[in-house]
């Protein structure tokens, strides 16, 4: 952790370079919405995620990806639909529950940015 901060700038800026380039790339693409910050914020870009219409699209966008060698993923299922907590009382959280079915996390690795070799 304390030899990362050293180029904690570094990395923070190439992750931002790689997050634009996404959303650059994405901006024509029909039912694929690139999460932004939220207006007042700057995100660190840890990962990016993008929205699809569905699950199905979300599906069709991860084995399109993993066709091409593009090892984007799912993100993360809702806590309250995991299994160690169905008999914790919740809500309906049909919010939650839609986003994580639609959410997708590509490639964010500083590395990933041509800047980064350059340095």
């Amino acid at each position: 952790g304390c030899g990362q901060l050293d180029r904690l700038d570094r990395m923070l800026a190439s992750k931002r370079r790689v997050y634009e380039n996404y959303v650059q790339c994405l901006e024509g693409f029909d039912g694929i919405t690139v999460v932004k910050d939220p207006p007042g914020c700057v995100g660190n870009h840890w990962l990016v995620s993008v929205l699809t219409q569905g699950p199905a699209e979300r599906d069709a966008l991860l084995q399109a990806t993993h066709d091409v060698g593009i090892l984007a993923r799912p993100a993360w299922a809702a806590m309250h639909s995991m299994p160690m907590f169905d008999d914790c009382p919740k809500g309906p959280l049909t919010v939650a529950t839609e986003l994580a079915n639609r959410l997708v996390c590509l490639p964010s690795s500083p590395f990933l940015d041509p800047a980064w070799h350059d340095e």
